[in-house]
């Protein structure tokens, strides 16, 4: 893994396993038409400390830019800050604060 950030630009050796995000094999991360992709966000959205494949995808990314953007100073303290976030709902509220900002925009 390459990162790029404000900081120095370092190489390191990264495994999902390192923060407590196991392995999935594509099948763990595939969806299906729009409206099954829809609920499956909306589901790994949702306040709570559930997880599945798609959430722990979504955690990843998210703290991997929360250290990139130097909002944590390491990958699992960034993992810790989008878990928490997830966990408190903050997700599925701004994905709810984004489609109506898009609707509106839209009808107007």
């Amino acid at each position: 893994l390459s990162l790029c950030s404000p900081k120095p630009t370092s190489a390191l050796s990264f495994s999902s396993q390192d923060v407590g995000i196991p392995r999935c094999v594509v099948e763990d991360l595939r969806g299906g038409d729009a409206k099954e992709n829809a609920a499956l966000l909306r589901e790994a959205l949702e306040k709570g400390e559930h997880t599945n494949a798609k959430r722990d995808a979504i955690v990843l990314n998210a703290g991997v830019g929360c250290y990139v953007f130097g909002l944590a100073d390491s990958i699992p303290g960034g993992i810790d800050l989008a878990r928490a976030a997830l966990n408190e709902g903050k997700g599925l509220a701004k994905l709810d604060e984004w489609i109506a900002t898009t609707t509106n925009l839209a009808s107007s």
